[in-house]
Protein backbone atom coordinates (compact mmCIF):
# COMPACT_ATOMS: atom_id res chain seq x y z
CA UNK A 1 0.00 0.00 0.00
CA UNK A 2 2.89 2.40 1.05
CA UNK A 3 4.40 1.69 -1.97
CA UNK A 4 1.49 2.37 -4.28
CA UNK A 5 0.42 5.92 -2.45
CA UNK A 6 4.26 6.72 -3.34
CA UNK A 7 4.17 6.05 -6.79
CA UNK A 8 0.92 7.78 -6.70
CA UNK A 9 2.70 10.78 -5.10
CA UNK A 10 6.22 10.58 -7.63
CA UNK A 11 3.17 10.53 -10.81
CA UNK A 12 1.39 13.46 -9.16
CA UNK A 13 4.12 15.19 -9.09
CA UNK A 14 5.45 14.87 -12.57
CA UNK A 15 1.98 15.75 -13.53
CA UNK A 16 2.13 19.29 -11.77
CA UNK A 17 5.07 19.92 -13.17
CA UNK A 18 4.31 18.85 -16.60
CA UNK A 19 1.56 21.31 -16.60
CA UNK A 20 3.89 23.80 -14.95
CA UNK A 21 5.82 23.54 -18.23
CA UNK A 22 3.04 23.38 -20.78
CA UNK A 23 1.68 26.86 -18.76
CA UNK A 24 4.74 28.78 -19.41
CA UNK A 25 4.97 27.19 -22.79
CA UNK A 26 1.49 28.71 -23.64
CA UNK A 27 2.24 31.93 -22.12
CA UNK A 28 5.69 32.43 -23.59
CA UNK A 29 3.88 31.74 -26.83
CA UNK A 30 0.86 33.84 -26.66
CA UNK A 31 3.66 36.87 -25.48
CA UNK A 32 6.10 36.23 -28.76
CA UNK A 33 2.58 36.52 -30.92
CA UNK A 34 1.59 39.82 -29.32
CA UNK A 35 4.90 41.15 -29.53
CA UNK A 36 5.16 40.02 -33.56
CA UNK A 37 1.78 41.87 -34.01
CA UNK A 38 2.86 44.86 -32.30
CA UNK A 39 5.56 44.91 -34.72
CA UNK A 40 3.18 44.81 -37.47
CA UNK A 41 1.43 47.57 -35.91
CA UNK A 42 4.36 49.96 -35.11
CA UNK A 43 5.47 49.40 -38.97
CA UNK A 44 1.97 50.38 -39.74
CA UNK A 45 2.16 53.33 -37.97
CA UNK A 46 5.59 54.20 -39.49
CA UNK A 47 4.21 54.23 -42.75
CA UNK A 48 0.94 56.79 -42.21
CA UNK A 49 3.58 59.10 -40.43
CA UNK A 50 6.44 59.74 -42.39
CA UNK A 51 8.14 56.71 -41.35
CA UNK A 52 8.64 57.66 -37.63
CA UNK A 53 7.49 55.51 -34.85
CA UNK A 54 4.84 56.29 -32.41
CA UNK A 55 6.19 58.50 -29.62
CA UNK A 56 5.83 56.51 -26.19
CA UNK A 57 3.97 59.13 -24.62
CA UNK A 58 2.94 62.44 -27.16
CA UNK A 59 2.19 65.56 -25.35
CA UNK A 60 0.09 67.40 -27.80
CA UNK A 61 -1.34 70.81 -26.72
CA UNK A 62 -5.04 70.81 -26.27
CA UNK A 63 -5.47 74.42 -27.29
CA UNK A 64 -6.47 75.54 -23.66
CA UNK A 65 -3.22 76.05 -22.29
CA UNK A 66 -2.82 72.70 -21.19
CA UNK A 67 -1.50 69.57 -22.90
CA UNK A 68 -3.24 65.73 -23.95
CA UNK A 69 -1.37 62.60 -23.64
CA UNK A 70 -1.51 59.42 -25.87
CA UNK A 71 0.98 56.92 -24.88
CA UNK A 72 2.53 54.40 -27.69
CA UNK A 73 -0.03 51.76 -27.48
CA UNK A 74 -2.89 54.19 -27.88
CA UNK A 75 -1.60 55.17 -31.29
CA UNK A 76 -1.66 51.25 -32.30
CA UNK A 77 -5.06 50.62 -30.53
CA UNK A 78 -6.46 53.70 -32.77
CA UNK A 79 -5.41 51.33 -35.69
CA UNK A 80 -6.85 48.29 -35.08
CA UNK A 81 -9.73 49.78 -32.99
CA UNK A 82 -10.69 52.99 -35.72
CA UNK A 83 -13.77 53.75 -34.49
CA UNK A 84 -13.34 53.99 -31.11
CA UNK A 85 -11.52 57.21 -28.66
CA UNK A 86 -9.51 57.34 -26.45
CA UNK A 87 -11.94 57.15 -23.86
CA UNK A 88 -13.26 53.84 -24.95
CA UNK A 89 -10.27 52.02 -23.29
CA UNK A 90 -9.37 54.50 -20.73
CA UNK A 91 -11.27 53.65 -17.25
CA UNK A 92 -12.02 51.10 -15.29
CA UNK A 93 -10.14 47.85 -17.23
CA UNK A 94 -13.47 46.33 -18.34
CA UNK A 95 -13.15 47.27 -22.25
CA UNK A 96 -9.22 45.58 -21.75
CA UNK A 97 -10.52 42.06 -19.82
CA UNK A 98 -12.97 42.20 -22.43
CA UNK A 99 -11.24 42.44 -26.03
CA UNK A 100 -7.89 41.51 -24.84
CA UNK A 101 -5.63 43.57 -27.15
CA UNK A 102 -2.16 42.12 -27.93
CA UNK A 103 -0.65 45.68 -26.64
CA UNK A 104 -1.73 43.88 -23.11
CA UNK A 105 0.95 41.24 -22.13
CA UNK A 106 -1.36 38.07 -21.56
CA UNK A 107 0.03 37.31 -18.13
CA UNK A 108 -1.75 40.99 -16.80
CA UNK A 109 -4.92 40.37 -14.54
CA UNK A 110 -3.41 36.69 -13.91
CA UNK A 111 0.18 36.26 -12.21
CA UNK A 112 0.23 40.23 -11.82
CA UNK A 113 -0.66 41.95 -9.07
CA UNK A 114 -2.98 44.19 -9.12
CA UNK A 115 -5.01 41.79 -10.95
CA UNK A 116 -7.10 44.38 -12.76
CA UNK A 117 -4.37 46.99 -13.71
CA UNK A 118 -4.58 50.73 -14.59
CA UNK A 119 -5.29 51.33 -18.17
CA UNK A 120 -1.65 52.56 -18.83
CA UNK A 121 -0.15 49.65 -17.49
CA UNK A 122 -0.92 47.28 -20.04
CA UNK A 123 1.96 45.29 -19.23
CA UNK A 124 4.52 46.03 -22.65
CA UNK A 125 6.30 49.34 -22.73
CA UNK A 126 8.28 51.14 -24.88
CA UNK A 127 12.28 51.87 -24.80
CA UNK A 128 12.25 55.80 -23.72
CA UNK A 129 16.63 55.09 -23.63
CA UNK A 130 16.34 54.95 -27.74
CA UNK A 131 15.51 58.54 -27.49
CA UNK A 132 17.67 59.42 -24.98
CA UNK A 133 20.75 57.11 -26.74
CA UNK A 134 19.73 59.33 -30.00
CA UNK A 135 20.63 63.15 -27.84
CA UNK A 136 16.98 63.67 -27.37
CA UNK A 137 17.49 63.96 -23.24
CA UNK A 138 17.05 61.87 -20.20
CA UNK A 139 14.55 63.86 -18.05
CA UNK A 140 10.81 63.38 -18.68
CA UNK A 141 9.20 67.29 -19.30
CA UNK A 142 5.68 67.49 -19.84
CA UNK A 143 4.36 70.78 -21.27
CA UNK A 144 2.11 71.70 -23.87
CA UNK A 145 4.93 71.58 -26.59
CA UNK A 146 6.30 67.98 -24.76
CA UNK A 147 9.89 67.96 -24.83
CA UNK A 148 11.31 64.93 -23.00
CA UNK A 149 12.10 61.42 -24.55
CA UNK A 150 8.99 60.15 -24.08
CA UNK A 151 7.50 62.92 -26.27
CA UNK A 152 10.06 62.28 -29.18
CA UNK A 153 8.42 60.26 -32.31
CA UNK A 154 11.51 58.60 -33.63
CA UNK A 155 12.29 58.18 -37.35
CA UNK A 156 13.19 55.17 -38.24
CA UNK A 157 16.17 56.45 -40.36
CA UNK A 158 18.37 57.08 -37.35
CA UNK A 159 17.90 53.71 -36.08
CA UNK A 160 21.11 51.91 -37.99
CA UNK A 161 21.20 49.41 -36.64
CA UNK A 162 17.43 47.83 -35.67
CA UNK A 163 18.07 44.09 -35.43
CA UNK A 164 19.77 45.31 -32.12
CA UNK A 165 17.71 48.14 -30.92
CA UNK A 166 14.97 46.98 -28.73
CA UNK A 167 11.58 48.86 -28.93
CA UNK A 168 9.13 47.12 -26.36
CA UNK A 169 9.54 44.75 -23.67
CA UNK A 170 7.10 43.85 -20.53
CA UNK A 171 6.96 46.31 -17.20
CA UNK A 172 4.03 47.46 -15.34
CA UNK A 173 4.33 51.05 -16.77
CA UNK A 174 3.96 52.38 -19.93
CA UNK A 175 7.92 52.94 -20.71
CA UNK A 176 11.03 51.63 -19.80
CA UNK A 177 15.21 51.80 -20.06
CA UNK A 178 16.09 48.55 -18.57
CA UNK A 179 19.13 50.07 -16.69
CA UNK A 180 20.48 48.08 -13.77
CA UNK A 181 17.87 49.82 -11.48
CA UNK A 182 14.70 48.72 -13.66
CA UNK A 183 16.49 45.00 -14.14
CA UNK A 184 15.83 44.56 -10.10
CA UNK A 185 12.76 45.79 -9.87
CA UNK A 186 10.68 42.77 -8.33
CA UNK A 187 7.54 43.23 -10.66
CA UNK A 188 9.62 42.63 -13.62
CA UNK A 189 9.77 38.65 -12.37
CA UNK A 190 6.05 38.29 -12.75
CA UNK A 191 6.90 38.81 -16.57
CA UNK A 192 9.47 35.90 -16.52
CA UNK A 193 8.74 33.02 -18.38
CA UNK A 194 11.07 30.13 -17.74
CA UNK A 195 13.60 32.95 -15.96
CA UNK A 196 13.12 35.43 -19.48
CA UNK A 197 11.81 38.29 -20.48
CA UNK A 198 10.36 38.61 -24.30
CA UNK A 199 12.06 41.29 -26.46
CA UNK A 200 10.57 42.99 -29.47
CA UNK A 201 13.05 44.62 -31.79
CA UNK A 202 12.81 47.42 -34.69
CA UNK A 203 13.43 45.36 -37.04
CA UNK A 204 9.99 43.16 -35.74
CA UNK A 205 11.95 39.91 -34.60
CA UNK A 206 11.65 39.01 -31.14
CA UNK A 207 13.73 37.13 -28.64
CA UNK A 208 13.67 35.81 -24.93
CA UNK A 209 16.47 36.59 -22.98
CA UNK A 210 17.22 36.65 -19.48
CA UNK A 211 17.28 39.89 -17.68
CA UNK A 212 21.43 40.11 -17.53
CA UNK A 213 21.42 39.49 -21.26
CA UNK A 214 19.96 42.77 -22.05
CA UNK A 215 22.93 44.92 -20.27
CA UNK A 216 25.47 42.30 -21.08
CA UNK A 217 24.71 43.06 -24.93
CA UNK A 218 24.78 46.53 -24.23
CA UNK A 219 21.54 46.32 -25.57
CA UNK A 220 20.55 49.36 -23.23
CA UNK A 221 22.97 51.33 -25.58
CA UNK A 222 21.35 51.20 -28.33
CA UNK A 223 20.66 53.00 -31.06
CA UNK A 224 24.07 54.54 -30.99
CA UNK A 225 24.58 57.32 -32.82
Amino acid sequence: MLVVIAIIAILTSLGLVGASRLQQSAQKTASISNLRQIGVLLGAHASDNGNKLPAPRAEPSNGKGGYDQLHWFEALLKIVYPNLSTADWRGDGSWWNKNKPVVRHPLVGQALAPATPSWWQPGYAMNTAIASNLGKGTSFSSSPSGSGPQTYAIPLGLITEPSRTPIVAPRTSWNYTYNAAQLQEPSLTNFLVAGKLTILFVDGHVESMLPADYTSRELDKMPRR
